[in-house]
């Protein structure tokens, strides 16, 4: 089930890929539709300046007379006034519209073909020179015309049937005045294209990121959060594990108090006993709050540890003496060998830390049983090992003993101890930069070893 969290991450994912998608495609819009500009305005501009160099009749702008032109004289015009006679008006105004059809219909194939379109105008607006005989309601734009010969160049963009058409005009110099305007113009068809091909893909590629992006986001949401989720969880057993461990002597603590109020003529010596079970309540849910603070520093990422040279024989020879008298009141044997080392560490956390292992051997390891504390150098490491013959601890709660408060249930059944000694040792021994380890047999000893650097 994807939670509320997820979901949002999830949401975020997809819509930062999409915006990323989007944002590229939208971007490389843009630098194209620039770039088709420019090259446009290029070569439009590279037209008018070949156009304006073959311009041979300055100032005057006169036209030349065409191949068609010249080839109708006096007797051409005689030949058509004799058609004029000839032919009805009615018949002649059919073929002037068919005509004017036929001609409309060929511009505005040229002006669709892509081929660029040059009109030459004198200093009066009047075309001078339209080599492709295009004759259409905006093709030459009068507006362009008139901005040239003020002397401005003018860009515009003219619209016919649908079709887009750049159209580029520039005024024509000639010592120091305008005397004419060249006008350029082609259609933007292939650089529509271009840009609505860009357009598609940018959208197709914005669908295929939504379809990419909501899974793919739903899974890595879900890897993200599942380490988030244990500690979470973590979290939560911990509070409610801690609860459930003060609940306890607390409920005793009451009932002790109740008996006390509720039978005021007891004797001296059973409310001695009660007094001293309710200090002994006291003194447990004082060492558990002590050890859920140390828990707390130890999980404080900015703990400051103080580290330096130091033996290890000291502080375990430290442990076996404050611990021996617990020892042998349980009938276990303590032994201790190897050589002294010196590592780089903490002396009071490897104290307690070899207190909190061995203390947890001597009160698993039955009567007659024996514990032995041993050290060893591993290349750049110290090795200190606690090995017991106690009564070890099943296969299946070996994962969970450096949990907070996890007791496998043998455990439970011996000691009333909080379970926090090793999730205490593991949390000092990771300051250190060293590491803890465990292994254990059912009803044959467990065994730790703790490493730390040599000095």
């Amino acid at each position: 089930m994807i939670t509320s969290i997820e979901r949002k991450l999830a949401f975020l994912n997809v819509s930062v890929v999409v915006a990323i998608i989007a944002l590229i495609g939208v971007g490389t819009w843009i630098l194209l539709a620039r770039s088709l500009d420019r090259e446009a305005d290029t070569s439009l501009e590279i037209r008018i300046q070949s156009t304006r160099a073959t311009l041979t009749n300055l100032p005057s702008m006169t036209p030349r007379q065409s191949g068609q032109n010249a080839g109708q004289g006096q007797d051409g015009n005689q030949k058509a006034k004799a058609n004029v006679s000839d032919v009805d008006t009615e018949d002649l105004q059919e073929q002037q519209e068919e005509s004017d059809e036929e001609r409309d219909e060929e511009s505005r194939d040229i002006v669709t073909s892509g081929d660029t379109l040059v009109f030459v105008f004198d200093a009066n607006a009047n075309l001078v020179t339209n080599r492709r005989n295009i004759v259409l309601n905006r093709i030459p734009d009068v507006d362009g015309v008139h901005a040239a010969l003020d002397g401005d160049s003018d860009t515009r963009f003219v619209t016919i049937d649908g079709e887009r058409l750049r159209v580029r005009t520039e005024p024509v110099y000639y010592d120091g005045e305008v005397v004419g305007a060249i006008q350029a113009a082609r259609s933007e068809a292939e650089h529509d294209d271009e840009l609505v091909l860009v357009r598609t893909m940018t959208l197709i590629g914005t669908g295929i990121g939504v379809l990419v992006a909501v899974p793919a986001g739903i899974y890595l949401t879900r890897r993200a959060m599942t380490p988030i989720n244990d500690v979470l969880h973590r979290q939560r057993s911990f509070v409610s594990d801690a609860a459930h461990e003060l609940r306890t002597p607390l409920t005793v603590l009451r009932a002790n108090a109740e008996v006390l109020t509720r039978t005021p003529d007891l004797t001296r010596q059973a409310l001695d006993q009660q007094l001293r079970a309710m200090m002994g309540d006291v003194d447990d849910m004082s060492h558990l709050v002590d050890e859920l603070l140390q828990l707390s520093r130890v999980d404080t990422p900015d703990y400051a540890v103080e580290v330096g040279e130091m033996s290890l024989k000291p502080e375990i020879d430290r442990a076996i003496t404050m611990l021996g008298p617990q020892a042998a009141q349980g009938g276990v044997a303590l032994k201790v060998s190897g050589e002294d080392l010196q590592v780089r560490s903490n002396p009071d956390m490897v104290g307690q830390v070899v207190r909190i292992v061995l203390e947890n051997a001597i009160k698993y390891t039955p009567t007659g049983g024996s514990v032995q504390v041993s050290t060893q150098r591993h290349g750049d490491k110290a090795v200190i090992e606690i090995r017991d013959t106690g009564i070890g601890i099943q296969p299946a709660d070996l994962p969970y003993v450096f949990d907070r408060f996890y007791r496998a249930d043998k455990a439970r059944t011996r000691s009333n101890g909080t379970g926090l000694g090793l999730s205490i040792a593991r949390g000092l021994v990771t300051l250190l930069d060293g590491t803890i380890t465990l292994e254990s047999t059912p009803e044959q000893g467990t065994t730790v070893r703790v490493t730390l650097p040599i000095a």
